[in-house]
């Protein structure tokens, strides 16, 4: 893209959001530097706002090597980063107000807690007059920067910034996909998010992807797609496939003979700040009555049973 210079300024930046904060972000960085908003709503393309047009997708992926610079300006760009990336677009900004408070600790009297918030200070301090449209290095050197930090002082200057995917591990499921493909964990890098249970609900672990996602069963790999189809589904499972054997092929025969056949259920559980109410009495009872003359045995796991 050939630059304009009149009147001192010139319209390099895509804002990825046409909402309230993409209006936020034109009102900092003014019209005149402004030459695009993109949105994924397909009301808003055609649209302008401010005399500023909407843009799809495509079109931005069109007309991107021409030297733009994206800023995405959503609460949420989960989403718009994984699409970015799919696309093969890794060098766009995160639009931040004009004050974002990072001071990570409050707790000032924790010798540790005062150096990371002194390091914090230092590092923000340093690097927020870096005008980073300008000059892309700079900001990625400064992402570099951060990495280091967190490396190197455990300080996590932003949302998953050591790439761990903390659900999966803290069910171990991605540790025992990794194990299994001989992949060794690298601090630092991104992981995918790793459902934990069989399906998972459209609306809301969803909501925290961002490049991959890799999940037990298809179904949920087709609703993702029919909303985010930029968003990379990898299916495997079921997940005990991957788990490491208690028992060899021997003891698992004579185990299944003593037993018998047998139905394993999960009772209900609730969620952090969800009201959720039934009667155990009942469903075991409806357990026993459906399934009673079916198996051997019935098993119930009260591990979700709320204390």
């Amino acid at each position: 893209m050939e630059t304009d210079y009149s009147n001192g300024t010139y319209k390099r930046i895509i804002l990825f959001g046409a909402g309230y904060k993409g209006s936020e972000a034109l009102k900092k960085y003014g019209k005149d530097s402004v030459a695009y908003f993109c949105d994924n709503d397909v009301a808003k393309i055609g649209t302008s706002i401010d005399g500023v047009e909407v843009i799809a997708f495509n079109k931005l992926t069109e007309i991107y090597s021409s030297g733009y610079v994206i800023i995405v300006t959503l609460a949420f760009p989960c989403f718009v980063i994984g699409q970015l990336e799919n696309a093969g677009i890794t060098d766009y900004l995160l639009y931040h107000e004009n004050n974002p408070q990072i001071i990570k600790y409050e707790n000032h009297e924790n010798a540790i807690e005062k150096e990371h918030n002194d390091i914090l200070r230092a590092y923000v301090d340093r690097t927020k007059s870096y005008d980073l449209i300008d000059d892309i290095d700079k900001f990625k050197a400064v992402s570099k920067e951060a990495m280091d930090l967190s490396k190197e002082k455990s300080i996590a200057l932003n949302y998953k910034t050591k790439g761990l995917e903390e659900e999966g591990y803290r069910y171990g499921n991605l540790q025992t996909l990794e194990r299994y493909a001989s992949l060794d964990s690298v601090e630092g890098r991104y992981k995918p998010v790793v459902s934990h249970v069989c399906s998972i609900p459209i609306y809301s672990p969803i909501q925290r992807y961002k490049t991959a996602v890799i999940m037990s069963g298809s179904y949920y790999k087709y609703k993702i797609h029919e909303y985010y189809p930029w968003v990379p589904v990898f299916t495997v499972g079921p997940y005990i496939k991957y788990a490491k054997y208690i028992y060899d092929e021997s003891d698992f025969k004579e185990i299944k003979n003593k037993m018998g056949t047998m139905l394993l259920a999960f009772l209900p559980h609730a969620l952090e700040n969800v009201n959720r109410k039934y009667s155990r009495k009942g469903f075991m009872d409806e357990l026993v009555e459906r399934y009673g003359n079916l198996y051997n045995q019935i098993w119930l796991c009260v591990y979700f049973a709320d204390i």
